[in-house]
């Protein structure tokens, strides 16, 4: 089913509005949420195209809304199966998984907020703000889930934890309403202090034919990472800490680098350069390493894309250009 979010539902329009209301005559099955599976969007007719695919979930009382809550919560603590290491603060004590994700605090949040945030999807990113509050993460970035030209416009962008969910909490959807984009967590690992010290990376992991070394966890979860690793020209990654690494040495390490290669192992900088990390670093070497032909074949000419270059017509095919008539690479570009 194609589902265009864009005109879906009320958002927050709640707390807009002057005063709240009794929490008596508060109607929980208001709140609205798109199916989480679908098609990318087809923009057509906003409002004949959603006739029909709006989706209720049902919250009828107080407790649903923690459940619903606490499932986002659990969601986000999965990013560093923080509830493992949360449970270390409690050895020799048997705890539910529901006790170690909601806190009082919580439930405060949650009682304040319930007569004035009526989207479940804002919901959602309060619950994985507090749950990366907990974990002294300070900003997250923007990960859009379908083809919205809003959502695609935010691609990428930071936000600080904190200001953000103080953003939410006012009843403001990050987009627009019932927008079930992710926010994904951003550990600048050189300056991190908190809970997840000594947590945050996995030692070996297999995807597919790579092996990953001293992975940071996040990136697990990471769909642009893991679409990285098909038929990837490296047989190992080994994150590192690039400056510590200089200190050692590596072979044909120079100052500043974020990658480098020794035999069939891909060393990658663990954290950020500014707003550049891992997978961004990934990129750039694939991207160096692409082979393009001198001359372009006819499926390739027809796979370029055309432009106007300097008083020329130009085909540009990866990282290069290609003289439309010729179809051959030209090098002064």
């Amino acid at each position: 089913m194609s589902v265009d979010t864009f005109l879906v539902g009320d958002g927050s329009q709640k707390l807009l509005e002057k005063g709240s209301p009794d929490v008596s005559e508060v109607d929980y099955t208001d709140q609205l949420a798109v199916s989480d599976s679908f098609d990318p969007i087809d923009r057509v007719d906003d409002i004949s195209l959603m006739s029909g695919v709006l989706e209720k979930i049902e919250v009828s009382s107080f407790e649903d809304l923690v459940w619903v809550y606490q499932k986002y919560k659990a969601e986000a603590y999965k990013y560093f199966d923080f509830v493992l290491v949360k449970s270390l603060q409690y050895s020799g004590v048997p705890l539910r998984e529901e006790d170690l994700v909601i806190t009082e605090r919580d439930k405060s949040l949650i009682n304040y907020l319930k007569d004035r945030v009526s989207d479940l999807y804002i919901w959602k990113n309060i619950a994985y703000l507090q749950a990366f509050l907990e974990m002294r993460i300070t900003y997250v970035v923007f990960k859009p889930l379908h083809a919205c030209p809003l959502c695609a416009a935010s691609k990428d962008v930071w936000y600080r934890v904190d200001t953000l969910l103080g953003r939410l909490c006012e009843g403001s959807a990050l987009v627009h309403d019932t927008c079930d984009s992710e926010l994904f967590p951003v550990v600048q690992r050189e300056l991190y202090e908190g809970p997840l010290l000594g947590y945050l990376d996995t030692e070996v992991v297999a995807l597919g034919p790579v092996d990953l070394v001293n992975v940071p966890r996040e990136l697990l979860r990471c769909t642009d990472f893991r679409n990285l690793l098909l038929d990837f020209p490296c047989l190992e990654i080994e994150f590192v800490d690039f400056v510590e690494w200089a200190a050692k040495g590596v072979k044909d390490l120079v100052e500043g680098a974020v990658a480098c290669v020794e035999g069939e192992t891909l060393y990658i900088h663990n954290s950020y350069v500014g707003h550049l990390g891992p997978v961004d670093y990934i990129k750039a070497f694939l991207s160096d390493r692409e082979e393009l032909p001198e001359r372009l074949s006819t499926s390739q000419a027809l796979d370029a894309v055309r432009y106007i270059l300097g008083g020329r017509e130009v085909l540009q095919f990866g990282s290069a250009y290609y003289h439309a008539k010729t179809k051959e690479r030209l090098d002064d570009v």
